[in-house]
């Protein structure tokens, strides 16, 4: 069996995906990604990009 849940949190999107992480002790996280590159990326950053980078789990970035 698995487990999906919803979580709503307050603060910067990929601190707060990241911490959840931590806390729940997760093995696999599923994020989308936006699509943008470029100067757009720089200036907006990309949480999904930073969650794969950081996280100590699986990640499956959906484009």
């Amino acid at each position: 069996d698995v487990e999906i849940r919803t979580l709503v949190k307050e603060g910067s999107p990929a601190k707060a995906i990241l911490e959840t992480i931590e806390e729940e002790d997760i093995d696999l996280v599923v994020i989308g990604s936006s699509g943008k590159s470029g100067i757009d990326k720089f200036l907006m950053g990309s949480v999904a990009d930073k969650v794969v980078k950081s996280a100590k789990c699986c990640g499956l970035v959906i484009h």
